[in-house]
């Protein structure tokens, strides 16, 4: 996320996760990406210089650069990345790489059904022989971002309010015991209140949070195997999460009953008004992505299941996945899920398979070289990038 703080004349940018937590009077936080598609592009920019810079600290006109694309990202964007790298930052090469396709070889695969559970969205992706079939690519808003929102709606009520870092100090009265001073931090914006809460929220979800091996549903199990459905009340241990500020919350059945959200929209009691296209579960995104492709490849799709995506490392996700939607296939393909065997592989796969690709003897002959810019244009884009 980038933060903009505004006084005088010019904006000041502070990019990445340490500057971000540091309260500042008047700033607010923006996110240059929303739902995968680029919202601000000079908030963009200030990200990719904070990498280059700051971070890479490498000169760009030394370096090719390739460049992770959601799958899902419109022709335009993709011009005006290319742009941006050849005209600002004067690459000697430049290429653009989808996601699904980079996260499909981060697992050893050519061909494969890309779950990407992330922040934002939940994308499904099929990738046939290292290309992204567009046709089959199905977007969903229920991710990450939306189950920290309704984990907050519950943990961050009444009497109960979430006290961030930024908004007291723990100043030590006798060894090991501290008492809680708050400060007076006058001009606060409400969207950088929001992150600092949300991210207390967020590590109470991935702390606390996991998938229900079975159907989870009005505080209990739904046992599937039989025609009446029958429930089975488990109690669910309360765990306690200790708060920044020394205060303990229990958090119950909430812990499963969120994450339940990907695999049953029902508790969002989706209205007239709302597009329920938006808000396809899990199951319902793989299974609609397979029926969008040919016939001939649905095999091999369902043979490799690729997840990825920090919601993905969530405890239980892949065997749920892997257990649902092989009820609403047909028995003559087998599912295969490939979840990588530890969550970094999980987080961090599209940069992983870049990686991969970038390092590869044949790849030099696919780069759009400077030349190739100079002569067609941001449009050869589309062309030497599928």
């Amino acid at each position: 996320g980038g933060g903009g703080s505004g006084g005088g004349g010019g904006k000041q940018h502070y990019v990445g996760t340490n500057a971000l937590t540091v309260w500042r009077p008047h700033m607010e936080v923006l996110p240059a990406i929303e739902s995968g598609n680029v919202s601000d592009w000079s908030l963009l920019k200030a990200c990719i210089d904070h990498a280059v810079h700051d971070r890479l600290r490498v000169a760009p006109r030394e370096h090719p650069v390739l460049f992770i694309e959601p799958s899902t990202a419109k022709r335009d964007t993709r011009e005006k990345l290319t742009e941006l790298f050849f005209d600002q930052y004067e690459v000697p090469a430049f290429f653009l790489l989808k996601d699904a396709v980079s996260s499909c070889f981060a697992s050893g695969k050519q061909t494969g059904l890309v779950v990407d559970c992330g922040g934002g969205t939940t994308t499904v992706t099929p990738v046939y022989d290292g290309y992204a079939l567009q046709q089959g690519t199905m977007k969903s808003l229920l991710a990450g971002d939306l189950l920290t929102q309704r984990l907050r709606d519950v943990v961050d009520t009444g009497d109960r309010k979430i006290q961030p870092r930024y908004t007291f100090r723990r100043v030590e009265v006798s060894p090991g015991k501290y008492k809680v001073e708050m400060l007076h931090r006058p001009h606060t914006t409400p969207s950088f209140h929001s992150l600092m809460v949300s991210d207390v929220v967020r590590d109470v979800k991935e702390t606390l949070c996991r998938v229900s091996e079975e159907p989870w549903r009005d505080g209990a199990v739904v046992d599937t195997t039989t025609t009446t459905a029958k429930k089975s009340k488990r109690s669910i241990p309360m765990l306690p999460y200790e708060l920044p500020d020394g205060n303990t919350i229990n958090v119950g059945a909430e812990r499963l009953a969120i994450p339940e959200l990907l695999f049953d929209n029902k508790p969002l009691n989706l209205g007239i008004g709302d597009d329920v296209a938006l808000y396809l579960t899990v199951p319902q995104l793989i299974t609609r992505s397979v029926e969008r492709t040919d016939v001939d490849i649905r095999k091999d799709l369902y043979s490799a299941l690729v997840v990825t995506g920090g919601t993905a490392t969530m405890q239980g996700f892949c065997q749920r996945v892997e257990k649902e939607v092989q009820q609403l296939i047909p028995p003559v393909y087998k599912l295969r899920v490939l979840g990588g065997s530890f969550n970094a592989e999980r987080r961090f796969s599209a940069w992983i398979g870049g990686s991969i690709t970038a390092s590869l003897g044949t790849f030099h002959e696919l780069w759009i070289s400077r030349d190739e810019y100079n002569e067609w244009g941001a449009s050869v884009v589309h062309r030497k990038c599928p």
